[in-house]
């Protein structure tokens, strides 16, 4: 999309946010888009922005993007998601506050079932949001978890929610060794996927492998 257009289109939804969890939609279909962006203001002034890829299921996948990536970067695997009516909420931000922001969003609107995907330090918020931060109401809500090349956080104790770890073995990021011990230290339901090569996180979407890891994320959320 042209960036004019993705600029107009932020403004026309930051002049239109108000209040805590109410998000206005300002649609990007007009340009050709498939995803409505979206501007959630939080209490304390500061913003989500996020791509929302509806569907017809009562499940949706959130996307926290890496230091490296942004919602840009899961659009292609959300309209995938689309094709089996899983809805996709992306977001711009990776901290608690842009997760929490987002789980309350999905909530308002009725889903019943949240798939976290993230990588690199999005990754790392999950874990760390799911373990110190969420409510038990807010923590219901979350089926299941993929990780790709984590960067931070803390193993999960937690035989409700289902993980999938994806890494590359020679990441140039997130050492292996680290990712293994965080996967051995995290409690069942877990699968771990790896790869030959040197990408960091998101940068599988890049790769040979970009196919495979979609289907790979796929076929765990269905």
């Amino acid at each position: 999309m042209d960036k004019l257009k993705l600029c107009l289109i932020g403004l026309i939804c930051l002049i239109g946010t108000i209040g805590y969890g109410e998000p206005v939609f300002c649609s990007a279909k007009t340009f050709g888009a498939d995803d409505d962006v979206i501007k959630i203001k939080l209490k304390d002034g500061t913003e989500v922005s996020a791509a929302f890829f509806d569907g017809a299921e009562k499940q949706v996948v959130v996307s926290v993007p890496g230091g490296l990536a942004g919602k840009e970067n899961y659009y292609f695997l959300a309209k995938r998601l689309q094709k089996i009516n899983v809805a996709s909420l992306l977001l711009d931000g990776r901290s608690e506050n842009d997760l929490l922001s987002a789980i309350d969003f999905l909530k308002q609107k009725n889903f019943e079932k949240i798939v976290l995907v993230g990588g690199s330090i999005g990754a790392g918020t999950i874990l760390t949001t799911i373990k110190y931060t969420l409510t038990e109401t807010q923590k219901a809500l979350i089926e299941k978890i993929i990780l790709i090349g984590p960067y931070s956080g803390s193993a999960l104790q937690t035989n409700k929610i289902k993980k999938l770890f994806i890494a590359a073995k020679s990441d140039s990021v997130s050492p292996l060794s680290g990712i293994r011990e965080l996967y051995e230290d995290t409690s069942e339901p877990k699968i771990l996927k790896l790869y030959e090569g040197p990408w960091h996180a998101e940068q599988l979407f890049e790769s040979k492998y970009r196919d495979d890891v979609a289907r790979t994320i796929i076929d765990f959320i269905q």
